[in-house]
């Protein structure tokens, strides 16, 4: 009798230390989560002006080509260059930034099976209402398969991200290496504005890819508060039981 009871005592205990260990874990996802809004809000607010101004040197960059305006063209290629290697190094920290999700994917994922396990060990080892253990199977299962493709969103943005940065490397060894004259011929004029407009296609691919990350951590906010709420309910049923 005394070691029946001490075997219930002690999967009750294990049973509340693994639903607090989760909520602990919920909690942190959140705040990371939380943080990554805020920081991809003010990044996007940024990009968006850097893009409209570059688009404007561009343009005025053309109408120095066209005047044949030998100093003004050089002002603004240097001008441009130096937003061109900003852009570059604010890419690779939006590079580590998703290969730091990546790994907090990762993490969540097998946070989820951590859960699994646990619904599969409480449906053997407890008497709670069979009931109640494929509802928390089938939750956590839920769980598992929407981390699994944020998972595969952060591994394919970390890729794209790495592309861009390969793209905007090559044009910028090429914008750098030209020298504007009044010998420059109207065809290489006009290979550089190209160039130029490519990389603009690359900012303004980024900040899509902003935007789209912060719709995604929304998404994957509104999950959490679904999982909290979850480990709420379950931490008041265990408390009843």
């Amino acid at each position: 009798m005394k070691k029946q009871a001490l075997f219930i005592i002690t999967i009750f205990i294990f049973s509340f230390t693994n639903i607090f260990a989760q909520a602990v874990q919920n909690l942190k996802e959140s705040s990371q989560n939380e943080k990554q809004i805020r920081n991809g809000m003010t990044t996007l607010e940024r990009d968006k002006a850097e893009l409209k101004a570059f688009n404007t040197s561009i343009f005025r960059l053309q109408s120095a080509f066209e005047d044949r305006d030998v100093q003004s063209a050089q002002i603004l290629k240097k001008e441009l260059v130096e937003s061109m290697q900003r852009e570059i190094d604010q890419s690779v920290l939006k590079m580590k930034q998703a290969q730091n999700e990546v790994r907090q994917s990762k993490q969540e994922l097998a946070s989820d099976q951590r859960e699994l396990r646990k619904d599969r060990q409480d449906a053997r080892d407890t008497k709670i209402d069979r009931k109640d253990d494929r509802r928390d199977y089938s939750r956590d299962k839920v769980n598992k398969l929407d981390d699994r493709v944020d998972l595969r969103d952060d591994i394919r943005d970390a890729h794209n991200v790495g592309n861009r940065i390969q793209q905007q490397r090559k044009i910028l060894d090429e914008i750098r290496s030209f020298q504007y004259s009044n010998t420059s011929k109207l065809e290489k004029t006009k290979e550089v504005l190209t160039l130029l407009n490519q990389f603009s296609g690359s900012m303004k691919a980024d900040v899509f890819a902003v935007y789209k990350e912060i719709m995604e951590d929304k998404t994957e906010r509104r999950e959490d508060a679904r999982e909290r709420r979850d480990d709420r309910r379950e931490r008041a049923e265990k408390s009843r039981n």
